[in-house]
């Protein structure tokens, strides 16, 4: 084969690498404009404790993050303020169960939607409390076992799956 053939390939190839090359430049730089910059993890991150159905936050922890969010937890290890035990009267307690997106991994806490939905329920309805059972990575399984565990104790009225196709 004539020396040229080879010098041909090589030009070929490296003028492939370049282009690839560049390609994944654009691409990262056109997905960083269109997303934001990677998520940035302040420490320590929230921690976890073993229970008798799995696992859960947790209780009183302050000055902890999820992700850079601040995150505190109640006494019963969850992200939420305390709960009275038990509700007062009157009070319509919903609980919201789910995994991270009901506890709010990478938001602040007023971002979550069961905050969100007691701020709105309060401005319409007045006593009415949230309560946020959840913890990331719980499975339908995890909340079951929670709920049938130790839920119910915290008397809800209502209870808010928080589900994801994924938790199938």
């Amino acid at each position: 084969m004539p020396k040229s053939y080879f010098f041909k390939n090589k030009v070929n190839i490296t003028i492939f690498i370049i282009t690839l090359a560049g390609t994944f430049v654009i691409l990262e730089i056109g997905l960083r404009l269109l997303y934001g910059n990677n998520f940035f993890f302040l420490w320590p991150q929230v921690q976890h404790v073993r229970t008798e159905y799995g696992y859960k936050l947790k209780p009183n922890q302050r000055d902890v993050y999820t992700l850079d969010k601040r995150v505190y937890t109640n006494s019963f290890g969850f992200r939420d303020g305390e709960w009275k035990q038990p509700k007062g009267s009157g009070v319509i307690r919903i609980m919201c169960l789910g995994d991270s997106l009901t506890f709010g991994n990478a938001v602040r806490v007023e971002e979550t939607y069961p905050k969100v939905l007691e701020k709105k329920l309060r401005t319409q309805f007045g006593d009415c409390e949230v309560i946020t059972a959840a913890v990331g990575g719980w499975s339908l399984y995890d909340e079951y076992n929670f709920l049938t565990a130790e839920g119910y104790k915290y008397q809800p009225d209502i209870i808010v799956l928080g589900f994801y196709i994924r938790d199938l």
